[in-house]
């Protein structure tokens, strides 16, 4: 599956991880696409950074197979 951020501008950076299974292409851009997921459930997280202050630089979602 792939996840992905939009509405992003210049400038802004990218950290993502995944809970189970791997980055396959994408880390450090706004959208990746993971593989090898083993099973039941895994959990997409994004730390982005470049934002103005005050504003949440992160978010997950999980998603059940």
């Amino acid at each position: 599956f792939s996840a992905n951020v939009t509405g992003a501008e210049g400038g802004v950076t990218f950290n993502w991880s995944v809970s189970d299974g791997g980055i396959a292409s994408g880390q450090g851009s706004p959208q990746i696409a993971v593989t090898d997921v083993a099973g039941g459930s895994v959990t997409a997280t994004v730390d982005v950074g470049g934002i103005p202050a005050g504003c949440n630089g992160s978010a997950s979602e999980t998603v059940e197979f």
